[in-house]
């Protein structure tokens, strides 16, 4: 047995078209997996075996190469031309400029013709039973969005598997949405949904390049019900260039402004949903201050700028002193 939520807030849900994504044709019985790439021709062709071999059919993927200047595009039409005997198993290569990944998985959404769809990355790993596990469940209890479940980490050299990280145990957390502010049960690779359920979510938001799958989570949180599998039924590969890293872009301006506006994002819905708006308004100030800290350890000066002061606008008066004193600190040692 999985944890079950309700999504109990089905008014209209801001920033979001609800009654135009993705578009309501579909093959029944069909799973489409929508994969954004960029430069990813070693691993992505782990991935689609990863996807090749699950045990369900069957399977649709989507492969949105989101202008990659590698030889990406090649090794996936490689790939597709070494599985065209698989009559349960088809692949689509669609090629466009960078946009980044959310503009990527919303074309992906609305090209695809799965009765059921499943977000996935490109250099992450299912295991052999994630869509028939998830879609058993969804046959059985019709009144459920979507199913999910727990996964691990690990990281690799060489081709070689050297660690297996902490587990995400999504399963064993508490999934309120108030919760899920700090304490995220959900993840872009975690849920397959139902395509007709995605319609009440609306896409994802395209301007947000960090914090995608966090604000897009909320939206699933206050109006689908899902279930929460305890079991690992995938494996997130840790890379020095995933989407989620921001080393490499920490003196970028946009980067801290792009984590406010995701929490702006949120704090807009909640209200229009009347969700606890003034709960979840401070829980993303707790959020922000954790993560300006965060910022700081990686010297991301100018987002930590930015996050910093919009956590002291959310916090109540102990934490916000807390996080002035720190930033003042930081003044004083001449660190930004």
């Amino acid at each position: 047995m999985g944890i079950i939520l309700q999504g109990g807030h089905m008014d209209k849900i801001a920033n979001t078209e609800s009654s135009t994504w993705p578009r309501g044709t579909s093959v029944p019985g069909l799973v489409s997996v929508i994969i954004p790439t960029y430069n990813r021709a070693t691993l992505l062709p782990l991935t689609l075996d990863s996807v090749w071999q699950q045990t369900y059919r069957p399977i649709e993927v989507m492969i949105i190469d989101d202008g990659s200047t590698d030889g990406t595009p090649a090794a996936a039409e490689h790939w597709a031309t070494e599985h065209a005997d698989d009559s349960g198993f088809t692949m689509r290569v669609l090629r466009r400029e960078n946009r980044g990944a959310p503009i990527a998985r919303n074309e992906g959404a609305e090209l695809s013709l799965g009765e059921y769809i499943q977000f996935f990355d490109s250099d992450d790993l299912m295991r052999p039973e994630k869509l028939a596990r998830s879609i058993a469940v969804l046959r059985a209890e019709p009144e459920l969005d979507f199913v999910t479940c727990d996964f691990l980490r690990f990281q690799e050299k060489n081709g070689t598997r050297l660690t297996n990280m902490d587990q995400w145990v999504f399963s064993q957390r508490k999934n309120t949405i108030v919760s899920y502010v700090n304490q995220p049960c959900l993840s872009t690779h975690s849920p397959v949904f139902r395509r007709s359920s995605l319609s009440k979510v609306g896409p994802w938001a395209e301007d947000l390049p960090v914090w995608q799958d966090f604000e897009y989570g909320f939206r699933i949180f206050a109006l689908l019900k899902g279930k929460w599998l305890p079991e690992v039924l995938y494996d997130i590969r840790i890379t020095p260039n995933a989407i989620s890293d921001t080393k490499a872009r920490k003196d970028d301006p946009t980067l801290g402004e792009a984590y406010v506006r995701a929490c702006a994002h949120i704090e807009k819905n909640a209200r229009a949903l009347n969700i606890f708006p003034e709960i979840i308004r401070k829980e993303l100030g707790v959020k922000l201050a954790k993560h300006a800290h965060s910022l700081a350890g990686k010297k991301s000066w100018t987002a930590y700028e930015v996050v910093s002061q919009a956590a002291i606008c959310r916090l109540g008066f102990i934490q916000r002193s807390a996080l002035v004193w720190h930033r003042l600190r930081l003044k004083l040692r001449r660190k930004y």
